[in-house]
Protein backbone atom coordinates (compact mmCIF):
# COMPACT_ATOMS: atom_id res chain seq x y z
CA UNK A 1 0.00 0.00 0.00
CA UNK A 2 1.46 3.43 -1.06
CA UNK A 3 2.46 5.71 1.74
CA UNK A 4 -0.25 8.31 0.46
CA UNK A 5 -3.00 5.77 0.96
CA UNK A 6 -1.84 4.74 4.29
CA UNK A 7 -1.51 8.60 5.59
CA UNK A 8 -5.06 8.92 3.97
CA UNK A 9 -6.48 5.84 5.76
CA UNK A 10 -4.28 7.04 8.94
CA UNK A 11 -5.92 10.18 8.96
CA UNK A 12 -9.86 8.95 7.57
CA UNK A 13 -9.71 6.47 10.79
CA UNK A 14 -8.38 8.96 13.21
CA UNK A 15 -11.08 11.25 12.21
CA UNK A 16 -14.07 8.39 12.74
CA UNK A 17 -12.30 7.59 16.08
CA UNK A 18 -12.91 11.43 17.48
CA UNK A 19 -16.26 12.13 15.79
CA UNK A 20 -17.47 8.37 17.78
CA UNK A 21 -16.21 9.46 21.11
CA UNK A 22 -17.71 12.88 21.04
CA UNK A 23 -20.92 11.10 20.02
CA UNK A 24 -21.04 8.84 23.36
CA UNK A 25 -22.81 9.86 25.28
CA UNK A 26 -20.99 10.85 28.79
CA UNK A 27 -21.71 9.98 32.34
CA UNK A 28 -23.19 13.08 34.49
CA UNK A 29 -20.45 13.65 36.79
CA UNK A 30 -21.77 15.13 40.08
CA UNK A 31 -19.05 16.83 41.54
CA UNK A 32 -15.33 15.52 42.46
CA UNK A 33 -16.00 14.36 46.10
CA UNK A 34 -19.38 12.23 44.68
CA UNK A 35 -17.21 10.81 42.12
CA UNK A 36 -14.44 9.62 44.57
CA UNK A 37 -17.01 7.63 46.22
CA UNK A 38 -16.68 4.33 44.34
CA UNK A 39 -17.50 2.18 47.39
CA UNK A 40 -21.50 2.89 47.31
CA UNK A 41 -21.71 1.25 43.82
CA UNK A 42 -18.70 -1.22 44.43
CA UNK A 43 -19.80 -2.56 47.97
CA UNK A 44 -23.70 -2.33 46.74
CA UNK A 45 -24.61 0.52 49.08
CA UNK A 46 -26.68 2.53 46.51
CA UNK A 47 -28.26 -0.64 45.52
CA UNK A 48 -29.26 -1.01 49.44
CA UNK A 49 -31.28 2.47 49.12
CA UNK A 50 -34.08 1.00 47.05
CA UNK A 51 -34.94 -0.89 51.11
CA UNK A 52 -33.31 1.89 52.98
CA UNK A 53 -31.58 5.11 53.57
CA UNK A 54 -31.52 4.57 57.51
CA UNK A 55 -34.61 6.99 58.35
CA UNK A 56 -35.32 6.22 62.13
CA UNK A 57 -31.42 5.41 62.78
CA UNK A 58 -29.67 6.70 65.51
CA UNK A 59 -25.72 6.35 64.98
CA UNK A 60 -23.61 7.28 67.97
CA UNK A 61 -20.07 8.66 66.54
CA UNK A 62 -17.64 7.92 69.19
CA UNK A 63 -14.45 9.76 68.04
CA UNK A 64 -12.44 12.59 67.98
CA UNK A 65 -16.58 14.96 67.87
CA UNK A 66 -18.36 15.92 64.97
CA UNK A 67 -18.67 19.46 63.08
CA UNK A 68 -22.37 19.70 62.75
CA UNK A 69 -21.95 22.89 60.60
CA UNK A 70 -19.97 20.81 57.80
CA UNK A 71 -22.01 21.45 54.59
CA UNK A 72 -22.85 17.68 53.80
CA UNK A 73 -23.93 17.17 57.86
CA UNK A 74 -26.85 19.94 57.87
CA UNK A 75 -29.51 18.61 60.25
CA UNK A 76 -27.77 15.10 60.64
CA UNK A 77 -26.34 15.90 64.03
CA UNK A 78 -29.10 15.36 66.94
CA UNK A 79 -27.31 15.44 69.92
CA UNK A 80 -23.99 15.16 72.05
CA UNK A 81 -21.33 15.20 74.81
CA UNK A 82 -17.83 15.48 75.58
CA UNK A 83 -16.55 12.42 77.44
CA UNK A 84 -12.81 13.60 77.55
CA UNK A 85 -13.05 16.62 79.79
CA UNK A 86 -11.52 18.99 76.70
CA UNK A 87 -14.44 19.28 74.64
CA UNK A 88 -17.50 20.89 74.11
CA UNK A 89 -20.44 20.05 76.13
CA UNK A 90 -22.19 18.95 73.24
CA UNK A 91 -19.33 16.91 71.34
CA UNK A 92 -19.18 19.11 68.25
CA UNK A 93 -16.11 20.58 68.94
CA UNK A 94 -13.55 18.39 67.25
CA UNK A 95 -10.69 17.45 69.69
CA UNK A 96 -7.04 15.78 69.50
CA UNK A 97 -4.68 15.65 66.69
CA UNK A 98 -6.84 14.64 63.86
CA UNK A 99 -10.37 16.16 64.95
CA UNK A 100 -11.08 15.98 61.63
CA UNK A 101 -11.56 12.08 62.03
CA UNK A 102 -14.95 12.00 63.80
CA UNK A 103 -16.54 14.63 61.15
CA UNK A 104 -15.76 11.97 58.68
CA UNK A 105 -16.57 9.02 59.47
CA UNK A 106 -19.75 10.54 60.69
CA UNK A 107 -20.12 12.12 56.90
CA UNK A 108 -19.66 8.30 55.36
CA UNK A 109 -22.29 7.16 57.85
CA UNK A 110 -24.74 9.88 57.30
CA UNK A 111 -23.62 12.39 55.08
CA UNK A 112 -26.48 14.07 53.13
CA UNK A 113 -24.43 15.89 50.64
CA UNK A 114 -25.15 19.15 49.22
CA UNK A 115 -26.32 20.72 46.14
CA UNK A 116 -27.71 18.31 43.52
CA UNK A 117 -25.76 15.29 43.35
CA UNK A 118 -22.28 17.38 45.22
CA UNK A 119 -20.72 16.50 48.24
CA UNK A 120 -20.13 13.53 50.52
CA UNK A 121 -23.16 10.80 51.06
CA UNK A 122 -23.17 8.38 53.73
CA UNK A 123 -24.16 5.12 53.90
CA UNK A 124 -27.61 5.41 55.86
CA UNK A 125 -28.34 9.34 54.33
CA UNK A 126 -31.27 9.81 56.24
CA UNK A 127 -29.70 8.53 59.55
CA UNK A 128 -29.52 10.70 62.54
CA UNK A 129 -26.03 10.97 64.37
CA UNK A 130 -25.30 11.69 67.99
CA UNK A 131 -21.62 12.99 68.42
CA UNK A 132 -19.33 11.99 71.62
CA UNK A 133 -16.11 13.64 71.67
CA UNK A 134 -13.24 11.62 72.75
CA UNK A 135 -9.39 12.05 73.28
CA UNK A 136 -6.81 9.62 74.40
CA UNK A 137 -4.21 12.59 74.54
CA UNK A 138 -4.19 15.93 76.26
CA UNK A 139 -6.46 14.74 79.06
CA UNK A 140 -6.75 12.70 82.37
CA UNK A 141 -9.49 10.89 82.04
CA UNK A 142 -8.57 7.56 81.17
CA UNK A 143 -9.62 5.67 77.82
CA UNK A 144 -10.95 2.85 79.56
CA UNK A 145 -13.31 5.22 81.22
CA UNK A 146 -14.28 7.49 78.26
CA UNK A 147 -15.11 4.74 76.21
CA UNK A 148 -17.31 3.88 79.23
CA UNK A 149 -18.99 6.66 79.22
CA UNK A 150 -19.61 7.28 75.81
CA UNK A 151 -20.98 3.53 75.43
CA UNK A 152 -23.53 4.42 78.23
CA UNK A 153 -24.25 7.86 77.22
CA UNK A 154 -25.33 6.55 73.75
CA UNK A 155 -26.91 3.93 74.70
CA UNK A 156 -29.11 6.07 77.30
CA UNK A 157 -29.72 8.66 74.69
CA UNK A 158 -30.98 6.56 71.68
CA UNK A 159 -28.37 5.19 69.90
CA UNK A 160 -29.13 2.27 67.30
CA UNK A 161 -25.58 1.82 65.94
CA UNK A 162 -22.44 2.88 67.74
CA UNK A 163 -19.50 3.40 65.81
CA UNK A 164 -16.13 3.50 68.11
Amino acid sequence: MPVSTRRSLRGALSAALVAAIVAMPQVASADEVRDRQYWLQEYGISQAWQFTKGAGVTSAVMDTGVDSTHVDLQGVVVGGTDVSGIGAPDGQTPVGVSGEHGTMVASLAAGRGHGDGAGVIGSAPEASILSVSMSFQGTSIPADDQIARAVIWAVDNGADVISL
